[in-house]
């Protein structure tokens, strides 16, 4: 919800009820667009990034199944092994973490 306040933009966000326990951040973004810079700063913040980051753009190896090849994502069979490694890794991740992130290796 957004409500009027006396900021310099005149405007900030509420949130109503509690803070869940549990959460799932995803950084999504286009391609150079600070992506890097913003999953960097989770991860320094203490968020859990991923167990094999790479330093140089701050992306957790195991989403990056695809290497580049965007026909894994849409071409059906490559795209259906694509997705049971993702799920996979995340049903991982929210059994071990109560709060973890990742961000997309396409941003």
């Amino acid at each position: 919800m957004l409500r009027k306040k006396n900021s310099k933009s005149g405007f900030s966000i509420e949130r109503r009820g509690p803070v869940p326990s549990r959460r799932t951040i995803v950084v999504l973004g286009a391609p150079r667009g600070g992506t890097s810079l913003v999953a960097g700063s989770l991860r320094l913040a203490g968020i859990f990034m991923g167990d094999d980051t790479d330093p140089a753009n701050n992306e957790d190896r195991a989403f990056n199944i695809h290497d580049g090849n965007l026909s894994t994502l849409t071409d059906a069979g490559p795209r259906r092994d694509f997705l049971a490694s993702i799920r996979k890794t995340i049903s991982h991740r929210n059994s071990t973490h109560a709060v973890w992130g990742w961000k997309d290796p396409i941003a």
